[in-house]
C-alpha cells in the first residue's frame, strides 16, 4: 500500500542460543498520525534466535501449548517431600492412575508432562514392545489387566528411550545449566530423569524425581555425569521467579496490594521475612466483583532433609478457601524467609486480583 515501518528493537542475551526483547520502537506516524513505544511486557517470553522450535516436527507432541503450572503441581504432588534415601511407599506415587516400576524416574517424569498437555503417542500402532522411540503412551485402563511393564512402551519408561522419543519429536537436548533448565523441562543423566520444577530463591533451577525420591533440590544432584535437558520450553513461561519477588511486611494490621493482573501460565512472587512467630493469613479478593479462579502455595525458602537442603519447601496451599472462588491460607508460621505464589487457577486463565495479608 506504500507503506512500510521500520523497527528498531533492543535485546539482550540471556542464554546461548536466547535473546529476550528489552525494547521495540517504532514510527506509524503516517498511518496512525502517532509513533508507538511498546510495552516490553508484550516481549517477556523472549525471542528465540536459535530456530530451535522451527526444528520441530509434525509429531504429536511437537508445538504443544505446553502448561507448567500444571506440571509443577502434579510433580509436588506425587513426591515425598525430603531428601530420600530410598525409594519411598506407595502413598506418594499416583497408583489410581498409573502404575508402579521399581526403576520410576522416566516412568515419574513422563506423568508429569501428561499433565502439562502432552498426548498419548500411538505411532504407526500401538505396541508396548516399541524400543525405535515412535510412541508414548500408557494404558490407563488394560484389559485385560496384565502386569504394569507392558502398559507402556519403553519410551515412557526408560531414560534413553524417553530422550529418543523427546528429540523425535524435534525438542532439543543440550547441556544442563542455570540458563538452560527451564520449568517444566526434564534434566537427565545417562540413566537417570527428573523435571525441573522452578527456582530457589538464587535463581538456580530445582528439580524433583523418583528412585531416589527428591524434593525440590539444586538441578545439579541428579546425577555425577553430564547433565542435559530437553528443551520442551526454550524459556522462563512462569515469567517471574523468587529472586524477583514483591517483598511484602505483614503486621497486625491487614494491607491490601495494589491491584494486580496474572496472565495465563504466570506467577505472582511475593517475598517476606517474619520475627515473630504466629498465624498468618493471606488471601486474595476479586477486583470489582468480577470472579477470578486464583491458586496459591507458600514455601518456606529452605528446609533441611537428610543432610540435604531443600528449597522453597511448601508448608501450604489453597484453591479457593476464600471467598468465592479466592484462596486464602491462614497458618502458624515459625521465625524465617517465606514465599506466596499466587497463580490462576486455570492454567488458560487470567484476571486482575488484590491481595490481602496480615500477621493474625
Amino acid at each position: 500500500m506504500g507503506y512500510s515501518t521500520e523497527h528498531l528493537i533492543t535485546v539482550r542475551q540471556v542464554a546461548k542460543d536466547r535473546f529476550e526483547i528489552i525494547d521495540d520502537i517504532y514510527d506509524e506516524s503516517e498511518i496512525l498520525g502517532d509513533s508507538f513505544i511498546s510495552d516490553d511486557r508484550d516481549c517477556r517470553n523472549g525471542l528465540e534466535v536459535s530456530n530451535l522450535r522451527n526444528q520441530l516436527t509434525s509429531g504429536v507432541n511437537s508445538n504443544i501449548a505446553y502448561k507448567v503450572n500444571a506440571v509443577i503441581d502434579y510433580a509436588d504432588s506425587w513426591v515425598v517431600h525430603e531428601y530420600s534415601p530410598i525409594m519411598q511407599n506407595y502413598n506418594y506415587y499416583n497408583l489410581t492412575t498409573y502404575g508402579y516400576y521399581s526403576a520410576d524416574c522416566a516412568n515419574f517424569v513422563s506423568q508429569c508432562m501428561r499433565a502439562g498437555g502432552m498426548n498419548w503417542d500411538y505411532g504407526s500402532g500401538k505396541n508396548n514392545n516399541s524400543w525405535d522411540g515412535t510412541q508414548w503412551w500408557f494404558d490407563v485402563n488394560p484389559n485385560p489387566n496384565y502386569e504394569n511393564y507392558n502398559v507402556s512402551p519403553p519410551p515412557w519408561r526408560f531414560v534413553s528411550q524417553f530422550v529418543e522419543y523427546w528429540n523425535n519429536q524435534g525438542y532439543v537436548s543440550v547441556a544442563a545449566t542455570s540458563s538452560s533448565v527451564f520449568p517444566g523441562n526434564p534434566v537427565y543423566v545417562s540413566n537417570h530423569v527428573g523435571i525441573c520444577v522452578g527456582y530457589n530463591s538464587s535463581g538456580t533451577p530445582i528439580i524433583n524425581a523418583h528412585n531416589r525420591d527428591v524434593y525440590h533440590v539444586p538441578y545439579t544432584m541428579i546425577g555425577t555425569t553430564q547433565k542435559n535437558t530437553i528443551q520442551i520450553t526454550t524459556n522462563n513461561t512462569m515469567i517471574n521467579v523468587p529472586s524477583n519477588a514483591t517483598v511484602i511486611v505483614p503486621t497486625s494490621v491487614n494491607q491490601t496490594t495494589s491491584l494486580k493482573h496474572i496472565s495465563a501460565g504466570e506467577n505472582h512472587f511475593y517475598r517476606f521475612t517474619i520475627s515473630v512467630s504466629d498465624y498468618y493469613t493471606f488471601e486474595s479478593e476479586y477486583y470489582s466483583n468480577t470472579p477470578f479462579d486464583t491458586k496459591a502455595y507458600l514455601y518456606k525458602d529452605s528446609q533441611s532433609s537428610n543432610g540435604q537442603t531443600l528449597y522453597m519447601y511448601e508448608v501450604a496451599k489453597n484453591d479457593d478457601g476464600g471467598t468465592g472462588l479466592n484462596f486464602k491460607i491462614r497458618t502458624y508460621l515459625t521465625a524465617g524467609k517465606y514465599y506466596l505464589r499466587v497463580c490462576a487457577f486455570a492454567p488458560t486463565a487470567s484476571g486482575y486480583y488484590y491481595l490481602n495479608y496480615m500477621r493474625g
